[in-house]
């Protein structure tokens, strides 16, 4: 019978692992399904559309799409398998987890990012005011002291999935804090190499360092968090959980960020899409890269979903990507710019996805000659010579480049110069002679120093091993230095930055709408600072456009940068700043509005404003306002020195309102608040007297703040209209600029339409794939370990119980007594008669409600008690059939009543029992795999968790499905040579 089920278990394995690779990636074809194209949220009536239980996206559906067929998944990596298999229609969802979503499946777009904007909270119990506000004061502190801001560029601004955790010491003693999750996804809680990590992780880590508690994290269904909440299993929730008036109802809120709702589509079903938007559609298309060089090594960590095509050389590479057998190469940037002169039908897609300093490769046994290179490298820099030969072959074009000649000394020591050629402008071989920006230093360097170079080629791969080897004293090429290069190679000081840039042919690019002048907006997605002039200006002239409204600067140029909205209005020196920070953007127009910026005041104190302005005209002529003008708004604010000044420590006290809007306004370095406003008002401060006290709100909250004698005055940049006017109070104006709408540089030259490739893995391809991504990467092993114990541990103890129980409950089922029959057959009727989750459900959130309990101890408990309400009748059953007759002759042979049981009713009932029971047993161990609905992280939990980071359905379900029947397995062959050494027939042979 066992050997039966093995092999119908394997053959049921390996038929899923060929329906899995036969599946691929990608969605089914279209002949299985009815031709339709979704050209908007209009086209979804009728449609079915996935939701995560519980969320805000659930009951926003439900309102907005009666006629919609509502599929609602507890995993966000089953709301994608239905998505990709053509089960549902579309996916309502966080949109920065859509955007990773689409990143590792490139089957997927986006059909709409504008839906659904509300605020996100951490949850708080309403009997614990103390917790919401310490909670509420520590998240100000962290505003005002830039913690927060680090936690939004790791986490929101980034690459999440490349985001690292900082190591933050929780306190081992003090008040407990339980902290309940759902482990969604990234970028607010995911599970990661053994740890939990996301926004909200380190929010809450900084909290209990901050306020002196330990920590413990919890993961719950995130339909059950607020349940939890309430029946005081965790004292806060957190996951990306939006703040609706019906949670409000059961749960206190503190407002820390702000849920944007994305719709994901299957690309094939929108009207217009690409090979490429971004270089998050790297996972699954073909990329050529020079082996050996870093781009090898980040593509395998950053797009593992790639299928990397190593070159040793970039003539290869780049021929591979102009026949069509390449969709995009990975290169350095300045070679890309130099290669696509003679390639116009190439273009760069994305640049500086890496970022690296370059240098020189030394042997290590060789300290001398990298030390008088690094004292030559200083020597060039201070004398100005490093800059003439930069220039020569990164500024200008270094094809039309002259390198000088250089004089070697006829008796000195041979240089030994390993290089690859890999390309101007650092190594090529021209006109019979090796030239570039490193040949360069190396000859200057050779010259200085009494040396002779000898330039060694070879393939980039071997000049690590060929350096170790002694075969060559020096290495270079636009190297990069990286921390595993270093353990083997010795750099010298960075001679230049490495910039990367991604290459694809330009019927590849993103077709856009080409942007030409404002009217060209019209439909088109405009982000503002919320409640700015920007704002009230958009509403009442861009009317044709899409408003959105961002409550600081740096989350519109993210937008901007990510491509959820087209374009951003900011004023001329903003937009100056960012432009000089990002090279991909441009100004579309700079002359549809002027502004002029003011301090407000109220209009309750008329003397204050005086004051300001008598000494508003002091500064501008005594020269003091015309330097700081000079210094904030001029080229880089961001190496400007906020100078020291010194306020009373007696004095009234000036409360200024700002907002982190960014420079040369207002900004927070190094622990403190710098720019022209805060300058401006610390010098009025003062010269008047004043203490001054910082009051940072959002721009759109700060009106209301200074009306409402919260504040004294704003000094954040703010533009004079009459609309404020009305309100507030304005000083003259202290600075008057025109506004820009930056735009994507891209967009401002029509791009071409661009097909979609996809690549089908080989089924041993998908399987290893599978298992690396599944259980090796990130330490994804562990989990699995640490679940398959819980679950081990649960059934084992959960049967023990069950059957101790079982055998009390059927002796009192079996009793004379109706005041114990009675009671005992009521048990069995409730257990029997009661869903198992619900039994565990009653049982952790009902009648363990006040008891601070381990939830894996509470599902032994179910689960014995269950088992017990089975097993009980089994024995009854299995008692009742021994004939009555056996018990009168054991009896009569001079027996008890209990020998006559434990020495002849009970092993023939036993053998009646056992068939069954062992049924019982599989039974339970399989039913344990609900226990994540109450925080237990078992094997099914650990499996799911996996998936949200894999968004593989197959493989984890797979993993966990083996796992499971190695357990029961092993349990039925144990209970099989149990009943084997009951069977009499067994006995009398070994007699």
């Amino acid at each position: 019978m066992i050997s039966r089920f093995r092999r119908f278990f394997f053959l049921g394995i390996v038929s899923a692992l060929l329906l899995n690779s036969c599946s691929g990636d990608g969605a089914p074809s279209d002949s299985s399904r009815a031709e339709y194209i979704l050209k908007s949220l209009e086209d979804i009536h009728g449609k079915r559309i996935a939701v995560y239980e519980g969320t805000v996206h659930d009951i926003f559906v439900a309102e907005n799409y009666p006629s919609a067929k509502i599929r609602r998944y507890d995993t966000v990596a089953d709301m994608v398998l239905s998505l990709k298999t053509g089960k549902v229609d579309v996916a309502f969802m966080d949109l920065v987890l859509a955007q990773l979503l689409i990143k590792n499946n490139p089957v997927l777009g986006l059909l709409a990012d504008d839906v659904l904007d509300l605020p996100l909270g951490v949850g708080f119990n309403q009997k614990n005011t103390e917790l919401s506000g310490k909670f509420a004061a520590f998240l100000d502190r962290a505003k005002a002291d830039g913690r927060y801001r680090e936690w939004e560029e790791r986490w929101f601004v980034n690459d999440p999935e490349l985001a690292t955790l900082p190591t933050i010491e929780i306190p081992q003693e003090g008040p407990l804090l339980r902290v309940g999750v759902d482990v969604a996804d990234l970028p607010y809680v995911a599970y990661m190499n053994n740890e939990y990590v996301g926004f909200d992780i380190e929010m809450v880590q900084n909290f209990a360092v901050d306020e002196g508690y330990r920590l413990e994290i919890t993961t719950i269904n995130y339909a059950s968090l607020v349940a939890a909440l309430s029946s005081d299993k965790v004292d806060l929730i957190t996951d990306g959980m939006a703040i609706t008036p019906e949670r409000q109802q059961r749960v206190d809120f503190v407002q820390y960020a702000t849920l944007r709702t994305g719709v994901l589509a299957l690309k094939s079903r929108l009207p217009e899409y690409s090979r490429f938007l971004h270089a998050d559609d790297l996972n699954g298309k073909v990329v050529g890269v020079v082996e050996g060089t870093i781009f090898d090594g980040f593509l395998l960590h950053n797009y593992p979903e790639s299928d990397i095509r190593r070159y040793t050389s970039s003539s290869d590479m780049i021929l591979s990507l102009k026949s069509g057998k390449l969709d995009a190469i990975f290169m350095d940037l300045f070679s890309a710019q130099v290669m696509l002169k003679g390639n116009p039908q190439l273009a760069i897609l994305n640049k500086d996805l890496l970022n690296l300093p370059l240098g020189m490769g030394f042997n290590k046994k060789n300290p001398e000659l990298r030390q008088r290179f690094n004292a030559f490298l200083k020597m060039i820099r201070d004398n100005g010579e490093y800059d003439i030969i930069y220039r020569r072959w990164f500024e200008e074009d270094p094809e039309k480049a002259l390198m000088p000649e250089y004089q070697y000394a006829e008796n000195g020591a041979i240089l030994r110069v390993g290089v690859d050629v890999a390309d101007l402008p650092y190594v090529a071989y021209m006109n019979n002679d090796y030239v570039g920006f490193d040949i360069e230093l190396v000859k200057l360097f050779a010259q200085r120093e009494g040396l002779r170079p000898e330039i060694i080629t070879m393939n980039f791969s071997s000049l690590i091993s060929a350096l170790a080897a002694g075969k060559v004293d020096l290495i270079t090429d636009g190297m990069a230095i990286t921390a595993e290069r270093q353990k083997e190679v010795d750099f010298s000081d960075p001679h230049a930055e490495l910039r990367t840039a991604l290459i694809v042919t330009k019927a590849n690019l993103p077709k856009v709408k080409p942007l030409h002048t404002m009217d060209d907006l019209a439909g088109e997605r405009i982000a503002v600072l919320d409640g700015s002039v920007y704002d009230e200006y958009a509403r009442k002239n861009l009317s044709d456009s899409k408003i959105q409204t961002y409550n600081t600067i740096p989350d519109m140029l993210l937008a901007l940068n990510k491509n959820r909205v087209d374009g951003i209005m900011v004023d001329e020196i903003t937009g100056a700043y960012y432009l000089n920070q990002n090279p991909d953007l441009a100004v579309l127009a700079d002359d549809f509005m002027d502004q002029k910026l003011g301090v407000a005041f109220s209009k309750e104190n008329p003397a204050l404003l005086l004051e300001f302005n008598q000494f508003l005209k002091e500064i501008r002529s005594n020269g003091v306002y015309d330097d700081m003008v000079r210094r904030w708004f001029g080229d880089n604010p961001e190496q400007v020195s906020m100078p020291k000044i010194d306020l009373p420590a007696e004095g009234p006290l000036l409360r200024q309102g700002i907002d982190i809007v960014d420079l040369p306004y207002v900004s927070f370095q190094d622990g403190k608040y710098v720019g022209f406003d805060i300058e401006l008002l610390r010098r009025f401060a003062q010269s008047r007297g004043y203490r001054i006290e910082l009051f940072n709100s959002s721009f759109g909250s700060l009106i209301a703040a200074l009306a409402g004698g919260k504040i004294d005055l704003i000094s954040v940049g703010m533009a004079i209209t009459p609309e404020r006017q009305e309100k507030i109070n304005f000083s003259d104006p202290y600075a008057s600029f025109a506004t820009v709408m930056l735009v994507k540089e891209a967009r401002l030259a029509k791009a071409s339409e661009a097909l979609s490739i996809s690549q089908d893995l080989t089924f041993f391809q998908s399987l290893a794939r599978s298992f690396h991504n599944n259980i090796m990467h990130e330490k994804r092993y562990l989990l699995i370990l640490d679940g398959l114990k819980v679950t081990a541990q649960i059934s084992l103890w959960s049967v023990l119980l069950g059957t101790l129980m079982g055998g009390l409950i059927a002796f009192m089922r079996m009793s004379k007594r109706a005041l114990l029959r009675l009671p005992a057959q009521i048990f069995i009727s409730i257990l029997r008669g009661t869903p198992i989750l619900v039994i565990l459900m009653i049982t952790f959130y009902v009648i363990f409600a006040s008891v601070n309990i381990d939830p894996a101890l509470v599902s032994i408990i179910a689960f014995g008690f269950n088992f017990a309400a089975y097993v009980s009748e089994m024995y009854r059953t299995g008692i009742e059939g021994v004939d009555k007759g056996q018990t009168e002759a054991g009896i009569a042979m001079g027996f008890t009543k209990v020998q006559t049981f434990i020495f002849i009713v009970a092993p023939q009932a036993i053998r009646r029992i056992l068939p069954v029971y062992k049924g019982e047993v599989i039974s339970l161990v399989k039913m344990t795999s609900i226990v994540g609905y109450i925080a237990v992280q078992d094997l099914t939990r650990a499996g799911d968790i996996i998936r949200s980071r894999t968004f593989d359905a197959f493989f984890p379900l797979l993993m966990v499905a083996v796992l499971y029947f190695l357990i029961s397995w092993l349990l039925l062959v144990a209970l099989t040579g149990v009943e084997k050494a009951v069977e009499p027939k067994r006995k009398t042979q070994r007699s």
